[in-house]
């Protein structure tokens, strides 16, 4: 049996367990929306340096959210969820915005909701991918990203 006068919450004060356990429930989500949409041609390049190639005829997306905000540029490759549904980022995350793929998305539109982490991405998820801790990717938030407080 433990005494103690204090007690350090840390992560789990958001939801997210140091160890690999489903107990608590993660409050912190990174939300924006679909900025553009573009059609593009199977081969086709986008992204900075336009080194990323379409291997497909494609719908993309532009969302207003880069590695200035805090997305690392890590993230290259990786997923979002476009309307509930994982959709991959395309080519480089740039200072301000970023690309994805949202060609198997049914409906989609501009003004739709794009979850970074949140909602069935989890940020230990995100973690896991990038080879990094939950920790990271929560304090790499920058402060010009809004944040909204919800209370029930």
């Amino acid at each position: 049996q433990w005494q103690c006068e204090r007690v350090r919450l840390g992560i789990g004060l958001y939801g997210i367990s140091p160890v690999n356990q489903q107990a608590l429930m993660q409050v912190a989500s990174f939300k924006t929306q679909i900025l553009q949409l573009h059609h593009y041609a199977k081969g086709e390049s986008i992204g900075y340096s336009r080194k990323a190639y379409l291997e497909r005829d494609s719908v993309v997306a532009t969302i207003p959210v880069g590695y200035a905000d805090g997305f690392l540029r890590r993230n290259k490759g990786g997923e979002v969820l476009v309307n509930g549904r994982r959709a991959r980022l395309l080519g480089n995350i740039c200072m301000d915005a970023c690309m994805v793929d949202v060609t198997d998305i049914p409906d989609v539109k501009e003004g739709d909701t794009v979850v970074l982490f949140g909602d069935s991405l989890s940020i230990s998820q995100v973690a896991e991918r990038l080879d990094t801790i939950p920790y990271e990717i929560l304090t790499s938030v920058s402060q010009r990203v809004k944040r909204v407080y919800f209370h029930e």
